[in-house]
């Protein structure tokens, strides 16, 4: 009796877990999306450094403009398909979805 309530218990922490995985995934591509949709080139960051001090225009603010600094040097327009990759990875945690076999796929997309 015990031991099956263990093997339950157990499945359902697992099942928040994915939950709690998911929501962060799902959290970060959209604090990541409105730092990029709202990306000015002139606000403060490790590339670009001005004497004039002024509020960052990010609406995520200061973590916002480094954050889509970065990913905009780094990555350029393809950011946003990172960001679409966020949210695949939370829909299928909290689905509970596997997107294994389409591996292929997004690796193919990403090169392309």
């Amino acid at each position: 009796m015990k031991r099956s309530s263990y093997v339950r218990n157990k499945h359902q922490t697992a099942w928040y877990l994915n939950d709690i995985i998911g929501i962060l995934f799902a959290v970060t591509g959209i604090f990541l999306l409105l730092s990029l949709l709202s990306y000015d080139p002139y606000d403060a960051t490790w590339f670009y450094v001005t004497t004039n001090p002024h509020t960052p225009t990010n609406w995520c603010g200061t973590i916002g403009s480094h954050a889509a600094a970065l990913l905009i040097y780094v990555c350029g327009a393809s950011a946003l398909l990172g960001i679409l990759s966020f949210f695949l990875f939370a829909y299928a945690c909290i689905v509970g979805k596997s997107y294994a076999h389409y591996s292929d796929r997004i690796v193919a997309l990403y090169i392309l």
